[in-house]
């Protein structure tokens, strides 16, 4: 194990089984608890509230476990809750549709598929990506739309326009009507007749909004008419509140 890690995470699981409520711990008491020596701790202290993990008590010399930390045990702990509570509308639709299903998840500007039922048919449309695009695909259309304004920003400065990957889309006013349609319609639908499948995404709402969630199920075009994709989509947004329903319960 890389020292420096070691002693950084010694610190942070000090600050943050500490009892004494907002008033933290001074440098040298932590230094005292984690074996180190004064100056090497203060240069650990400084760079974790650098990054934000930890903060200094206002008017003191002590330190305390920072929002940025507290949030990052949280919001695992609350993708768990998000996936337990998904896992049995991800069953009901796969066994309705026998097609695949996942619940995606926006995380740090990233795509995760935090539950994943794989159709079993002989043609069929699988993921075998369980992190993946935005602009390419309906469930990543439909995460960005749940994104604030900033968010969105703060994700197109980092990875650009579509350009060939989302026809039409080339600059922010053209993203955001795109986004708009999505946000009014509560659904993002492709049909890819280049490699003849489909994909249906619906936005999971009323979720924590640390928590921006989607439902997807792709399938092979040829079993995919006008019908069929109402039905589909009706069952979606019937999970996606069975979902959110779950996750405020709990």
């Amino acid at each position: 194990m890389i020292q420096s890690l070691q002693r950084a995470f010694s610190i942070l699981e000090l600050l943050d089984r500490d009892t004494s409520g907002s008033e933290g711990l001074g440098p040298q008491e932590i230094a005292n608890h984690v074996g180190l020596k004064f100056p090497t701790t203060h240069n650990f202290l400084k760079s974790l509230v650098e990054l934000g993990y930890l903060e200094r008590v206002p008017d003191a010399a002590r330190y305390r476990v920072a929002g940025k930390l507290i949030h990052l045990g949280a919001t695992r702990s609350r993708v768990q809750m998000l996936r337990q509570c998904g896992e049995a509308e991800i069953r009901r639709l796969w066994t309705q549709f026998r097609e695949t299903v996942s619940l995606d998840l926006e995380t740090n500007l990233m795509r995760e598929g935090i539950c994943v039922a794989e159709s079993n048919r002989e043609l069929r449309v699988v993921q075998r990506q369980r992190h993946g695009e935005f602009y390419p695909y309906p469930v990543g259309r439909v995460l960005l739309s749940g994104m604030s304004p900033d968010r969105l920003q703060a994700f197109v400065d980092q990875n650009g326009f579509p350009k060939d990957k989302w026809n039409g889309i080339d600059t922010r006013h053209t993203l955001n009507q795109a986004l708009k349609i999505i946000r009014h319609d509560q659904v993002e639908v492709k049909r890819n007749l280049q490699i003849g499948a489909a994909a249906i995404a619906v936005p999971i709402e009323g979720l924590d909004e640390s928590l921006n969630a989607a439902l997807c199920l792709v399938l092979p075009l040829v079993r995919l008419d006008d019908a069929k994709c109402a039905e589909i989509v009706g069952a979606l947004h019937e999970s996606a509140e069975a979902i959110a329903q779950r996750v405020r319960e709990m």
